[in-house]
């Protein structure tokens, strides 16, 4: 197995649609699109039957990579990774409505978490994004930030105890600011910590109890830390972990009881980041596993999703890894290579670890199950 990016196969493929989510038991999929069908602009809707909703979006590659329930109506935030992409998509009672944000970036909005009656998204940004989003009673808000000129500085989005989280991530070595916001009174705060210098630190938060927990990507050997946050108090802890030596470490995690089991991403060249992690949120006691697998590029951002008591994985954006379910002692319980497809980012849905799925050659689109016996299905859509 090789590495391949997925930025090729923005480039190579005609990916439709990519993510889903389940709302009031309908599958929902926004226009994705990669750059050989930019114009494609539908929403997808599939319960008793397969549906299309026209929307109205300019070209762009990569448009929605987010999606949140507010009140009533779907939000979708815009990413366009290479196009200055500035719709916000809201869709109610099965009707579109665009909106527009005062911007002009590139890859701008990655994530969006909701607690229902709100929702917060905060910039990842190609191009110099100086802006959060805030969504609240039909109304979309830029919540300002410093404008630093850093650049990606965020990706994953929680809501917990009252606040939205996000960790830093940033292309520089300064960039080192936990996000919270409060949706209450609209006020942003920032936490600053003592991260160990390193570009790309984190991606995403795991919620744990009161706790949050951020595994550590990085593209510097430096940063190793778990970084994990008390939401009712602020106080921040770095967890050195005793991990083997390897950057863009973990992109991918999922919570089994008191474990979080991730899974490595790893660079490209490296030759060494073949092994996951179990972490206990109690004791913070951790160990490692090999998963046999050391090119670079493999479980990436929320490709993995509690089902059956296991962690179960998917190769998402590369169809060069297998799907793999592990259990909260470390053991490979199944795994299985489909090396045709492209995967989605997985839900569960009808008692189903679910995703889309693109044929490569074909290029046709598939809705992919996995069933708690590990029985799969491919249902072409279309």
């Amino acid at each position: 197995m090789t590495y391949k990016s997925f930025e090729d196969f923005y480039r190579e493929a005609e990916i439709h649609h990519l993510v889903v989510w389940e709302d009031n038991g309908s599958l929902i999929s926004p226009p994705f699109c990669t750059d050989n069908c930019k114009d494609y602009s539908k929403v997808m809707i599939l319960k008793d039957n397969l549906e299309f909703i026209n929307v109205d979006t300019p070209l762009a590659t990569s448009k929605f990579n987010a999606m949140a329930k507010v009140d009533e109506s779907l939000w979708f935030v815009p990413y366009g990774i290479w196009d200055q992409f500035n719709v916000v998509l809201e869709i109610k009672n099965n009707k579109p409505i665009t909106h527009y944000i005062n911007s002009s970036s590139k890859g701008q909005f990655y994530n969006l978490a909701s607690n229902g009656s709100s929702a917060f998204s905060a910039p990842l940004g190609y191009d110099t994004v100086s802006f959060a989003l805030f969504i609240k009673n039909g109304i979309i808000k830029q919540i300002p930030m410093p404008n630093t000129g850093e650049l990606k500085k965020h990706m994953g989005v929680v809501f917990h105890n009252g606040y939205y989280w996000s960790p830093p991530r940033g292309e520089s070595y300064d960039y080192n600011q936990i996000l919270k916001f409060n949706p209450d009174t609209e006020e942003l705060n920032f936490i600053k910590t003592d991260i160990p210098k390193s570009r790309r630190k984190y991606s995403d938060f795991i919620i744990a109890g009161d706790k949050l927990f951020a595994l550590p990507l990085g593209r510097d050997f430096e940063l190793k830390h778990m970084l994990i946050v008390d939401t009712l108090t602020d106080l921040v802890e770095l967890v050195e972990l005793n991990v083997p030596r390897f950057v863009k470490k973990y992109n991918a995690g999922v919570l089994l009881e008191d474990t979080i089991i991730a899974m490595p991403y790893g660079h490209k060249d490296d030759k060494e980041n073949n092994y996951g992690l179990l972490f206990n949120t109690t004791t913070y006691k951790h160990s490692t596993f090999d998963i046999g697998q050391e090119f670079g590029g493999k479980y990436r951002f929320r490709s993995g999703i509690e089902f059956n008591n296991l962690a179960v994985f998917f190769p998402t954006g590369s169809p060069n890894i297998e799907i793999i379910a592990i259990d909260i002692t470390g053991n490979i319980i199944w795994k299985k290579l489909f090396n045709e497809y492209i995967f989605g980012r997985p839900i569960v849905y009808n008692n189903q670890a679910t995703t889309i799925a693109y044929h490569i050659k074909t290029k046709k689109h598939y809705l992919f199950s996995l069933t708690k016996n590990f029985e799969t299905k491919f249902t072409m859509l279309f």
